[in-house]
């Protein structure tokens, strides 16, 4: 009889050990399941974030190209008006400064 009562605290302590572990790799399991859906919810917010900032970039490059060429064809045109209103290096003799007719 004495054989089998400790044949069966020994197999109660091995059930006991047993359901302690399993308790705890099953709260270790639950943890690491709400860290992971943590996780994707993270990484699905984050591939969002990126795509919205890469669609951003690609407007103002281009939004950058569009004012770099405005302001070469503001810069040709104001070269164009001091072409035009650059008066002709001509040496004029003093009557005609002084509006008289040249003889």
């Amino acid at each position: 009889m004495m054989k089998n009562r400790k044949k069966l605290q020994g197999s109660g302590r091995a059930l006991k050990l047993f359901l302690r572990r399993t308790r705890k790799w099953n709260i270790e399991r639950q943890v690491l399941q709400s860290q992971c859906k943590r996780l994707e919810a993270q990484n699905y917010n984050l591939t969002r974030t990126a795509e919205q900032l890469s669609l951003t970039v690609g407007e103002l490059m281009s939004q950058r190209q569009k004012v770099r060429e405005e302001g070469d064809r503001l810069q040709a045109q104001l070269e164009h008006f001091r072409r035009c209103l650059t008066l002709p290096n001509v040496h004029w003799g003093r009557s005609q400064v002084n509006g008289q007719a040249p003889r």
